[in-house]
């Protein structure tokens, strides 16, 4: 997960009005998001997809050392870059840090590894790449949602 902190245009900050932006204006924030990135990510598209009666529109980024592909999610502080899936061996192995593997395989997670450990690769893969905070991984699982469940 990544925070584009220096990116705060309101549409970027909350979700509901990053629904009711014009596709230009999402793909103009996208374009200026991909901008603060810089050239370790690499904008791989923007999808549509239908959830209940809401139509939503997530731009996929993808960081060209590890090949892991986040996606982008307006939040309160700033756009957040946010991993769908679970770091695989393959992309660990593109900065390896230490790990208990209990199986080999390059499109398995990877497994076995400490809290320090992950701290650790992270750092060393660098570009602002972090775990998310409780918070932002609350955020992230209700997709705007307001009920309770």
């Amino acid at each position: 997960m990544r925070n584009v902190e220096t990116m705060k245009p309101k549409e970027l900050t909350d979700l509901l009005l990053w629904k009711k932006s014009s596709k230009g204006k999402q793909d103009e924030l996208i374009e200026r998001v991909k901008e603060a990135l810089g050239k370790s990510f690499s904008w791989l598209s923007t999808t549509t997809f239908q959830c209940s009666k809401l139509e939503n529109r997530l731009a996929v980024f993808r960081h060209l050392v590890t090949k892991m592909d986040l996606i982008l999610l307006p939040y309160e502080r700033g756009p957040l870059l946010l991993g769908r899936w679970p770091v695989v061996q393959f992309q660990w192995d593109a900065l390896p840090g230490a790990d208990r593997r209990s199986c080999r395989d390059p499109q398995l997670p990877i497994d076995c590894v400490t809290y320090k450990g992950i701290q650790s690769w992270l750092r060393r893969v660098g570009d602002g790449l972090r775990l998310p905070s409780e918070k932002e991984w609350e955020y992230a699982c209700i997709a705007g949602s307001t009920s309770l469940y």
